[in-house]
């Protein structure tokens, strides 16, 4: 009898016998990512972490060369939820073994965090930070690849976020980021329970955990300096991801900007940024940038 799977549902686990021993579990969920997950790995592999790897619905060779590099290893059919629930479920997998874990990290298959990744967001951690948001920059060889309208529109919007973080030092002394980005987030483990877990849904999930942690109140950081980086393809695998923004963008000069661009946590910065106007499309930017350059002088 064939019956419907309506829940994720796990067909292997491979746990090294020492795993969970450190403390700090960063859990990648990979859907079909056997071209990247090396390479994802590879710069985790001296960053003192336990790896998990949430093979979720594959059909290549992604868990295999996962437990090759070392990690631990969950193979699974997710019917809905994709990225979100494949959180959610190494996540839980991932505490039941690692019970005194001190932060939960994760990342994206298709990205390489920088050196010191892991450490970088166990500082904020133990300073009393609910939840990290790391800064996600592209790929450079990849970036440098794509076709010439998203090259031009980088520019720009790289241009206005440069003076947005300029305007920022100047009037509070800090720079900081709007990313929530699933591709580098760190929880406090409480934190993570508070927030009730990541949220079974296709895309977005990082954002709506992110958001219900800051109405409870808990202090999340958006550090510049904690840094990953993403791949810059246009064929993706969580519906309205990044791919996907990058394609839409690519066949639309007038495809929407991010609706964090203009946006800021800080109360002077929020007072700054109001006088700029809405920021809905990559025509709004050379005037932005002309502000901002105005208010800098001042």
């Amino acid at each position: 009898m064939n019956l419907q799977i309506t829940r994720p549902c796990i067909t292997r686990k491979v746990f090294p016998a020492d795993w969970g021993s450190t403390g700090r579990m960063v859990v990648i969920p990979a859907r079909n990512e056997a071209e990247r997950i090396a390479a994802c790995l590879a710069a985790l592999c001296n960053q003192q972490a336990d790896v998990l790897v949430v093979a979720n619905n594959c059909t290549d060779a992604t868990g295999a060369i996962a437990t090759d590099c070392g990690a631990a290893l969950i193979d699974c059919i997710v019917p809905s939820g994709g990225v979100g629930a494949a959180r959610r479920l190494g996540i839980a997998e991932g505490l039941r073994r690692a019970r005194g874990a001190r932060a939960i990290l994760t990342s994206d298959a298709d990205c390489i965090v920088a050196p010191g990744w892991v450490d970088q967001n166990l500082r904020y951690i133990n300073d009393g930070a609910a939840a990290v948001c790391g800064l996600v920059q592209p790929i450079a060889e990849e970036h440098a690849a794509l076709p010439a309208p998203l090259l031009r529109r980088a520019a720009l919007e790289d241009r206005f976020l440069d003076l947005k973080a300029q305007l920022e030092q100047h009037l509070t002394g800090r720079v900081a980021h709007e990313q929530t980005p699933g591709a580098s987030l760190a929880f406090a483990p409480c934190a993570y329970a508070a927030a009730g877990g990541f949220d079974p849904m296709p895309t977005h999930e990082d954002r709506a955990i992110i958001l219900r942690l800051k109405s409870l109140g808990l202090p999340v950081v958006h550090a510049r300096e904690v840094t990953v980086y993403a791949s810059c393809r246009l064929e993706g695998r969580a519906p309205g991801g990044m791919a996907a923004a990058l394609r839409e963008r690519a066949a639309d000069p007038d495809a929407p900007l991010c609706p964090d661009m203009g946006c800021s946590d800080n109360p002077a910065m929020k007072q700054a940024l109001a006088t700029i106007g809405p920021l809905r499309t990559q025509a709004d930017l050379p005037l932005a940038i002309a502000h901002i350059e105005q208010l800098l002088r001042r």
